[in-house]
C-alpha cells in the first residue's frame, strides 16, 4: 500500500525546490536569480574587514606588555584569535583580558 502525498526520496532542498515552475512553490528561494561574481565580492568584504580589523586590534593589544590573560598564555590566546575567525577576537575582548 502507497503513502499518500508526495514521495519525498531523493529530494534535495527546500519543499518545491525541484519544481519552481510550479505556482503552489513559488519560494523566495525559487524567483532569486543566481548571484554574480561581483555580488559575492561585494557582500564578503565588510566581512573581511571586519575580521581583520578584530583580529589586529585584538593581537595589538594581547602584545602589550602590561596585558595579563586568563589561563596566562598568550599563545594560546593568538592561535584563538587568528584561527576562530570573527569569534575568536570577540572572545579575547570579552573573556580572555584580565585588567590589571
Amino acid at each position: 500500500m502507497r503513502a499518500a502525498g508526495p514521495s519525498l526520496a531523493g529530494r534535495i532542498g527546500p519543499p518545491g525546490w525541484e519544481s519552481c515552475s510550479d505556482a503552489r512553490f513559488a519560494t523566495t528561494l525559487c524567483r532569486m536569480a543566481p548571484l554574480k561574481p561581483e555580488q559575492i565580492i561585494a557582500l564578503l568584504i565588510p566581512i573581511v574587514v571586519i575580521q581583520l580589523g578584530l583580529m589586529i586590534a585584538a593581537l595589538v593589544d594581547l602584545e602589550r606588555d602590561e596585558r595579563q590573560v586568563r589561563g596566562g598564555s598568550k599563545l594560546v590566546w593568538a592561535i584563538v584569535i587568528v584561527f576562530v575567525n570573527i569569534l575568536g577576537p570577540i572572545l579575547y575582548f570579552v573573556a580572555g583580558r584580565e585588567e590589571s
